[in-house]
């Protein structure tokens, strides 16, 4: 797994693209006429299709990043190469792939910084419950928000053949619904995911694809 995601090691010590993008400076009037051409990043989110039943991404181009919330922040994209053996990072002649995240603090999110830790049988290795999915309600209607629940380590989340990377504390990261105004059933309340104790990684895709079918 280290392998596999050693692509986004490469940032630890920062990445100038994403701080491009990130505290890129709006300009107006007579400066932004004469400011040089900025350079436009994608900006990708995750959408849940009522249609297709699938759970797919959408990207926009956008030489500035607009956070969802107060502190928000890009990660990095990466996909799954051909062969499926590695990871290659979303670049597009210069233009980086990212996606929007934003913390949540214990109180916000409701979540443990203990985690949970669950025995399925006898048979099975001991798995921690890593991430939830949950109700994130907006004013064009309501969302799903999944949240990490690792507090010491990063979590690598798989979705079709791209990667990220949720940063620990609490990262959240926001899921769209194609039709606006979208109300989640209030039977409805989580997903937890789970991971096998000591392997901070997850694929997504089905249990997406699951909700899209149970919540429409």
């Amino acid at each position: 797994m280290e392998k596999l995601l050693a692509p986004f090691h490469l940032f630890e010590g920062g990445d100038p693209e994403l701080e491009e993008l990130q505290y890129a400076r709006p300009t107006c009037g007579k400066e932004r006429d004469a400011a040089p051409p900025r350079r436009c990043h994608r900006l990708f989110r995750i959408k849940l299709s009522a249609k297709r039943g699938q759970a797919l991404w959408s990207h926009k181009e956008t030489p500035r990043f607009c956070p969802e919330r107060a502190g928000g922040f890009p990660l990095r994209l990466a996909r799954l190469a051909v062969d499926g053996s590695h990871l290659e990072l979303e670049d597009y002649g210069g233009q980086v792939g990212a996606l929007s995240c934003f913390h949540l603090s214990p109180s916000q999110s409701g979540l443990s910084s203990k985690g949970e830790i669950v025995v399925l049988d006898s048979y099975s290795a001991p798995v921690k419950v890593v991430a939830v999915i949950r109700r994130f309600p907006g004013a064009g209607g309501d969302r799903l928000a999944l949240m990490s629940n690792m507090w010491t380590a990063g979590l690598g989340v798989r979705l079709h053949d791209k990667l990220f990377v949720l940063p620990p504390g609490g990262s959240t990261v926001t899921i769209a619904f194609s039709v606006r105004w979208f109300r989640i059933p209030s039977k409805w309340t989580e997903e937890k995911l789970y991971s096998r104790v000591g392997y901070g990684f997850i694929n997504i895709t089905a249990k997406l694809e699951e909700l899209v079918r149970t919540l429409y």
